[in-house]
């Protein structure tokens, strides 16, 4: 024999109240979402032609003026400022290509914005002993010799 609580409650009701709990809250929410704050859109900023350089893909010549490697990337350092590019050097017709890293300061940029020659001060013998440059190994960079101050004798001739 069952004996019936008066204070239990019947399973329509359980279930009214239920439904009643979770989909009361739903305008509330949909309204909050509505009233969320924008941020304001970019700013466009105009650079006038010929003030910037293009540099990934672009040619790298040597010391005597022949090209000897292609832009594929620059590495910045945390606050942004360039430390190396990485060139592919090598090969023929795509064919051996290998990519090396050399440090920022080895490259001079022409001031002639239009033709926008890169130039290194390596040739392709140098270029040769750099070791292939790995994106999750240490970076090393192919970088010019320290140069000697400008009061300092220069070096001895054997």
């Amino acid at each position: 024999m069952r004996v019936a609580m008066p204070d239990a409650v019947p399973p329509r009701r359980r279930a009214a109240v239920l439904w009643l709990a979770v989909i009361a809250p739903l305008p509330w929410a949909v309204g909050a979402a509505a009233q969320a704050p924008t941020t304001a859109p970019a700013l466009n900023e105009t650079i006038p032609a010929g003030s910037v350089l293009r540099l990934l893909g672009r040619d790298v010549t040597g010391p005597k003026g022949e090209v000897v490697a292609q832009v594929m990337n620059v590495l910045v350092n945390a606050a942004g400022q360039p430390q190396a590019a990485v060139l592919d050097y090598g090969g023929f017709l795509g064919v051996g290509k290998r990519r090396i890293a050399v440090a920022w300061r080895a490259l001079r940029f022409a001031p002639d914005q239009q033709t926008g020659a890169i130039t290194l001060g390596f040739g392709p013998d140098q270029l040769k002993a750099v070791p292939e440059f790995k994106p999750d190994g240490p970076l090393i960079v192919a970088a010019p010799a320290e140069s000697s101050p400008p009061d300092a004798p220069p070096p001895a001739q054997d």
